[in-house]
């Protein structure tokens, strides 16, 4: 994870493009969910999202821990001239659109190529755990965890400390997992292992993120949680024993899909540098299903990593095969479509995202074939840079 040094870089698109893009994205997904309001079947049945609920209408009660502690939604919703599930729905739908709209400024400023960073959008996207969870169940705080967390690495990536510090701490108010970008913060600057300056900056950054995470949790009344030992011997040892399956399947394709993991083991040794450097932040994000009961769901927030890496992937096979734009721009489309088309929010099944990405394959293989027969040769060489 780090700025481009590539002298090439591509002409960066208005913010107002990029905004209509993602809007038009999570028109899409939206048109394709059916959003758990009071009157959904799965309202009533128990979940996350009663607590940030009560948390709204009746601020200042005793709720349970962790979820009191996430208060910048609820305290948002509270300020809204609008009713209260109509709150919560235009802040989800307005961060997951902002969340599209960073994420190209992440990959622009990690490649500097426009192509890249608007197939960036497409994959973040494409995530059923992401963005189109956000929009079925709405009234959590991912949505805002998701916007403040890209908006923490946009100001790392852009050395904009006291923005990061800001945002960080606005990501914790959402939710606590937003401390596991810390360490990322000294990964991110540091030069050399032991790199005083970056740990220096390091702790400046984090006093404000970390402040707000202890005064929120001594001001904050809740009732008593589990401990992460109980937690632990309750997920992590099912999990680590007979559930290690499903936790490696929910790892890789189960959360990520077909595509990006295969453009991650492409994506060369620029890919490999952003995953080095978000090593830290990647660990901790994969430690949680061992002390909750989701997988994906918490798993998700690796794409600040993952998606800035894939897009390395895409580049580097776009370029050694020299395909042009309309190629490469398809395969990151297709788990998108596959996911818009799909009732619910569970991601299309691996098998089915596999056999589409290969037919798609297949076809531009022929195509790529057959130009070579009709030409002599094949692809006009390299693609021009983006």
């Amino acid at each position: 994870m780090g700025p481009s040094t590539d002298k090439k870089a591509g002409r960066r698109v208005s913010v107002t493009f990029v905004a209509i893009v993602c809007s038009l994205f999570v028109f899409v997904l939206a048109r394709g969910t059916d959003p758990m309001t009071s009157s959904h079947p799965a309202f009533d049945a128990g979940g996350d999202h009663l607590h940030y609920l009560a948390m709204a209408e009746e601020p200042g009660g005793l709720y349970q821990a962790p979820f009191c502690y996430r208060v910048l939604t609820p305290t948002l919703v509270r300020l809204m001239p609008f009713g209260t599930a109509d709150s919560f729905y235009f802040l989800a739908v307005i961060f997951v659109i902002g969340t599209g709209v960073l994420v190209y400024y992440i990959v622009f400023e990690t490649t500097g190529k426009g192509f890249l960073a608007l197939a960036g959008i497409a994959l973040f996207y494409s995530l059923s755990a992401g963005a189109k969870f956000c929009l079925y169940d709405f009234w959590l705080t991912e949505p805002a965890l998701f916007f403040f967390g890209a908006l923490s690495v946009l100001a790392l990536l852009k050395g904009h400390d006291i923005w990061l510090s800001i945002a960080l701490a606005l990501a914790v108010l959402s939710k606590e997992s937003a401390l596991f970008l810390i360490p990322a913060v000294y990964s991110v600057k540091a030069r050399s292992l032991f790199d005083r300056r970056a740990a220096l900056c390091t702790l400046s950054v984090a006093a404000l993120p970390v402040a707000a995470f202890v005064v929120v949790r001594m001001a904050v009344p809740a009732l008593p949680q589990a401990s992460p030992l109980e937690l632990f011997r309750t997920f992590g040892l099912a999990r680590l024993g007979g559930g290690l399956a499903a936790l490696i399947r929910g790892g890789t394709v189960g959360t990520w899909g077909i595509l990006i993991p295969v453009l991650l083991v492409m994506s060369g040794r620029r890919g490999a540098g952003i995953l080095l450097r978000a090593l830290p932040f990647i660990v901790l994000v994969y430690a949680q299903p061992l002390f909750a009961g989701n997988i994906d769901r918490l798993l998700v927030l690796a794409f600040l990593a993952f998606i800035p890496a894939a897009v390395e992937g895409l580049g580097r096979v776009t370029e050694r095969f020299s395909l042009e734009r309309w190629m490469a721009g398809g395969a990151v489309l297709v788990p998108f479509i596959l996911t818009a088309v799909k009732k619910g929010y569970n991601s299309p099944s691996p098998e089915k995202q596999l056999a589409v990405l290969a037919g798609w394959t297949v076809f531009i293989a022929a195509y790529i074939a057959a130009r070579k027969r009709k030409t002599g040769q094949g692809p006009a060489g390299p693609a021009p840079p983006p």
